[in-house]
């Protein structure tokens, strides 16, 4: 700042110095930042109340979360900010609970294609030094009761961001694997990757698409596309749930909408590790 800038100046700076910071956050902590201070256009002249009905329809979650999302974002900027502003100072910050932690899964599934086609693009923040290879794991939900899953079927290709190494079983039908990263991360830093699952073309698959993180997980975003002559009669957002529940008809579970397309969308924020988040339907017709 200038101290001969004015009011219109000032806030010009502000809005960048804001918006430059929250490039930093998660997806919906950004959306919260923007509702909260109105740094877009279309969003500053707006009352607060009418900024944060625009943040409940972006992150399809009620006032109360997403008043509470808006003090999270605040708190993580004001974080930025001491820590850009005296870089040698240590920012106090929860204590990590692994080496790195996901800050941000995006899984998406088409149907309406010759075989189902899967894909999952992962941002993840190193908790400490030296970060070189990612400890991950897939659930091959589709198997039978009676088989017995192999690494083999794991059907996993590495788009980008890493080299696939070591598949390992851990339960019946949950494949562990590692992926070995171009570099070491250093501690804040962050790494992109997209993976695509082959598995899913060869088998008949179970009807939901979840995200069970096993690290610490800040955002999560499932979509699926159905194909527009057979779309399910129901189709229903799961929310941090035992994994046997997924398939639970009894199990209570928010019922969603379609768009005109066939697709559907939900996020997630703070996911636990361990509970599954994602999107279940009916067989398709």
């Amino acid at each position: 700042m200038d101290e001969n800038d004015d009011a219109a100046s000032v806030r010009q700076k502000v809005i960048a110095r804001l918006t430059a910071l929250s490039a930093h956050l998660s997806p919906d902590l950004q959306i919260c930042v923007r509702a909260a201070f109105g740094l877009d256009d279309e969003l500053h002249t707006q009352f607060y109340k009418d900024r944060l009905r625009w943040a409940e329809g972006e992150l399809e979650r009620n006032t109360r979360t997403v008043r509470r999302r808006i003090d999270d974002a605040i708190v993580r900027l004001a974080e930025l900010a001491v820590h850009r502003l005296t870089p040698g100072t240590q920012v106090r910050r929860p204590p990590p609970d692994g080496r790195w932690h996901n800050a941000e899964i995006r899984q998406s599934l088409a149907l309406d294609q010759a075989s189902p086609d899967a894909l999952e693009l992962r941002r993840i923040v190193a908790d400490e030094d030296g970060v070189d290879e990612l400890d991950l794991a897939l659930t091959l939900t589709s198997l039978g009761r009676e088989t017995r899953a192999a690494p083999s079927d794991a059907g996993i290709d590495v788009i980008y961001g890493g080299r696939l190494r070591q598949l390992r079983m851990e339960s019946t039908d949950r494949i562990g694997y590692r992926l070995v990263l171009p570099h070491p991360l250093r501690l804040g830093e962050e790494h992109e990757f997209a993976l695509r699952l082959r598995a899913l073309a060869e088998r008949e698959m179970e009807p939901h698409l979840v995200c069970v993180p096993k690290h610490r997980c800040d955002y999560c975003e499932v979509r699926v596309r159905f194909p527009e002559d057979r779309l399910p009669a129901r189709v229903e957002r799961l929310t941090g749930v035992f994994q046997r529940d997924i398939a639970d008809p009894h199990h209570t579970a928010e019922q969603l909408q379609l768009d005109p397309i066939g697709e559907v969308r939900t996020r997630f924020s703070h996911l636990t590790p361990g509970l599954a988040y994602g999107i279940r339907w009916s067989p398709l017709r």
